[in-house]
């Protein structure tokens, strides 16, 4: 039996970042004044964003592993729109995987122009691909929306687990997760009134995406390997977001 590598496989690592994802809907849905269950739901997005790279990376049919993608976020529709908003047919905003379908397109995208274009026009392409993208998502307003593509992105083009690569990621994180939910606060306050919200705010006016950066060395101790693997096993996985978005949303019409 061959030894198995040190570190966490993309199983694990799934797994882990299903708990937390249940720990952050779970706070959201019936204890939202508990913030640090939800701080500790941050570091689930860039666990998902990474294995959706990994995915695209491994996949032996893109097609369909997209179709696979737009089918989930077409079904978690509706349990979506009732945990969030505790209707069947409303939701403020769109599903997370919806953002994951735009991400994945893109680095189809940039893979493609690669091979079809010289340098200099597939830097344009990618610059054209990359802002399309991001204002897709906030125009349809899906979870993350830009913020999520950019860390999608950011894990394609620094994927690897050298040093230079991972300061790429710590840097794409520190702009998706620190410096731009933040300047967007700013803005939104005006710098003349920072120090009058600090007072009433204080921490709680940074972003609590900034805790999204401890999934980092999680991520950076994942060993290439996919560990246990069944089709039972991928069904739940894809299974696994719509049902306990459903199962939270109904409790919740129960209790409230």
């Amino acid at each position: 039996m061959p030894k198995s590598q040190k570190g966490l496989t993309s199983f694990a690592l799934r797994n882990l970042a299903m708990v937390l994802m249940l720990i952050d809907h779970t706070a959201a849905t019936f204890f939202p004044e508990q913030l640090w269950l939800r701080y500790i739901g941050r570091l689930a997005f860039p666990i998902f964003a990474f294995l959706i790279v990994e995915g695209y990376f491994h996949t032996r049919h893109f097609p369909r592993y997209l179709l696979r993608l737009v089918g989930l976020a077409i079904l978690t529709d509706i349990p979506f729109n009732l945990m969030v908003n505790g209707t069947w047919n409303y939701a403020p905003f769109q599903n997370v995987i919806w953002t994951f379908v735009i991400g994945l397109i893109t680095i189809w995208g940039i893979d493609q122009s690669r091979a079809r274009f010289p340098r200099p026009i597939w830097y344009l392409t990618n610059a054209l691909l990359i802002l399309s993208s991001t204002f897709l998502a906030d125009a349809l307003d899906t979870d993350y929306h830009s913020l999520g593509v950019i860390m999608i992105l950011g894990f394609y083009f620094f994927r690897g687990n050298t040093a230079q690569k991972r300061s790429g990621q710590l840097s794409i994180l520190v702009l998706a997760n620190v410096i731009l939910p933040n300047l967007q606060t700013l803005l939104l306050i005006g710098y003349s009134n920072l120090a009058l919200y600090w007072d009433y705010y204080g921490f709680n006016l940074i972003s609590p995406q900034v805790f999204a950066l401890l999934a980092l060395p999680l991520i950076w101790s994942y060993n290439g390997q996919q560990g246990y693997h069944t089709k039972m096993n991928q069904t739940f996985n894809y299974l696994f977001y719509p049902l306990h978005m459903l199962i939270l949303g109904l409790l919740a019409t129960m209790v409230f």
